[in-house]
């Protein structure tokens, strides 16, 4: 029994079937900061983001765009390094189309502003041909920086 992503939503045993893959990876390729100005306002986290390792996509305006013509599922694993200006709560989240994925945010709570924290998402997200994945962020406070150290998004699935 294994857990396929495919090209329709499935769990299930595929053993059987012939399957290629496909992933993508969203990786920013140098430290960045994001101004999160107004409080619960998503911002697309800043900075240049390249395609770290790709079959099946590309990195077009900083956003990953799936390039293949049958629609699959992929799970995505998503991990940032990343420092505050304040005590608050940060939201990253996974934004498909300009759209939020529904189960890809995850909060995390900064006590110590000063202190590299790591957040992580994990999620299942459809994505048909030419479907843009980007990363935004909000905090609970107002004028919150955010200084991204590392942000890489990996996303696999199998046809």
């Amino acid at each position: 029994m294994i857990f396929c992503l495919g090209k329709k939503d499935c769990i299930g045993n595929r053993a059987s079937q012939a399957r290629s893959e496909s992933h993508g990876q969203l990786r920013l390729e140098s430290p960045a900061d994001t101004n999160l100005s107004e409080t619960d306002t998503y911002y697309k986290v800043s900075g240049n983001f390249i395609d770290g390792d790709a079959n099946g996509f590309e990195v077009v305006d900083n956003k990953l765009k799936y390039i293949r013509d049958s629609g699959i599922c992929f799970l995505l694993n998503g991990v940032s390094d990343l420092q505050v200006n304040k005590a608050c709560t940060i939201t990253y989240s996974l934004f498909k189309n300009g759209v939020l994925v529904p189960g890809a945010q995850t909060p995390h709570t900064f006590v110590n502003p000063s202190k590299t924290s790591n957040i992580s998402i994990t999620a299942i997200c459809k994505l048909d041909k030419n479907d843009e994945l980007e990363v935004f962020a909000k905090s609970d406070e107002i004028n919150t920086i955010i200084s991204v150290h590392t942000l890489n998004d990996t996303l696999w699935g199998s046809i």
